[in-house]
């Protein structure tokens, strides 16, 4: 049988794994507490950065000022926006090639894979 606490990291990256919107850890709690009412949100915080540092989830620091969390960790990028908060995933087959490209032009090590471009989502950039 599974440890308390392996079966509460398991029930987080399920609540995470449901959903495609960027969650912040609260969301996440307020999702899991159903299923386990003891649950604290500090429990919630140290499983979620378990789960990055296993390369299960990636942390996104928001323009909100909140960390938000992606359970899909396949090379993509985020698009955030200054306004709302929304977190968007976009994906180009160019990825690896970028941070190659990078590499060699800088010689700056990347360890992730991916970019975060802040703007405006198309419901709230300035209308022209």
């Amino acid at each position: 049988m599974k440890r308390n606490s392996s079966i509460r990291r398991e029930k987080i990256a399920e609540a995470l794994g449901r959903t495609r919107s960027h969650p912040t850890a609260e969301w996440i709690y307020d999702q899991v507490k159903q299923e386990i009412p003891d649950l604290s949100l500090g429990t919630v915080y140290r499983n979620l950065k378990i789960l990055v540092e296993e390369g299960r989830a990636r942390v996104i620091h928001a323009e909100d000022g909140k960390d938000h969390f992606d359970a899909h960790v396949e090379a993509h990028h985020h698009l955030i926006c200054k306004q709302c908060g929304k977190v968007v995933d976009y994906y180009t087959s160019e990825e690896t090639g970028l941070a190659q490209r990078i590499e060699t032009d800088t010689g700056f090590l990347i360890d992730s894979d991916g970019l975060k471009l802040s703007g405006f989502c198309k419901d709230c950039k300035p209308k022209a």
